[in-house]
C-alpha cells in the first residue's frame, strides 16, 4: 500500500511544484517521463503541454508589447520633433505648415494604434464581436448559381 501511494503521489507532487514555478513566472518546467498509470501520465502530459503553451503565449505577449512600445515611441518622438521645430522657428511658413500636417498625420496614426489596441484587448477579454445582418438566401447565392448555369435561356428558366 505504501509503495502504491508513493508511486501515485510522487508525480502529483511534482506537478504541484511545477505549478508553483509557473505561478512565479518560470515556464521552463521539466516533468518526469511517462508513468505506468494512465491517469497520472495524462495529468503530467497535459500539464506539460499547458506550460509549453503558456510559455509561448508569454513570448508572444512580450514581442507584441515591445513592438507596440516601439511604434508609440517613434510616433510621439516624431510629433514632438516636428512641433518643436515649428515652435522654435527652425522652419518657416510653407515648411511649417508641412511639419504641422505631418504631425497631424502621425497623431491620426497614434489614434488608430490606440483604437486597434483597445479592440485587441476587447477581443481577448470577450471574444470576437459579431454583427448580425439579415440577407435573402436568393440574394446571397443567386449570382454564383446563375453564372455557373451557362446559357441565357437556362438562366431565365432557373430564375422563373
Amino acid at each position: 500500500m505504501y509503495f502504491l501511494t508513493k508511486t501515485l503521489s510522487r508525480p502529483v507532487v511534482q506537478v504541484a511544484k511545477a505549478a508553483k514555478q509557473i505561478e512565479e513566472g518560470n515556464y521552463e518546467i521539466s516533468l518526469p517521463p511517462e508513468k505506468p498509470q494512465r491517469e497520472v501520465n495524462d495529468l503530467v502530459q497535459s500539464f506539460q503541454t499547458m506550460a509549453d503553451r503558456l510559455e509561448h503565449l508569454e513570448k508572444l505577449r512580450t514581442e507584441l508589447l515591445a513592438g507596440v512600445t516601439h511604434e508609440l515611441k517613434t510616433s510621439v518622438t516624431s510629433i514632438s520633433g516636428l512641433l518643436r521645430a515649428v515652435k522654435d522657428g527652425v522652419v518657416s511658413n510653407k515648411e511649417a505648415d508641412s511639419f504641422v500636417e505631418t504631425a497631424l498625420e502621425e497623431t491620426e496614426r497614434l489614434q488608430t494604434m490606440v483604437t486597434d489596441l483597445l479592440e485587441l484587448n476587447s477581443f481577448s477579454a470577450k471574444g470576437v464581436p459579431l454583427e448580425v445582418d439579415t440577407h435573402s438566401f436568393y440574394e446571397v447565392v443567386s449570382d454564383p448559381i446563375i453564372i455557373s448555369i451557362g446559357s441565357t435561356e437556362q438562366k431565365e428558366r432557373f430564375i422563373s
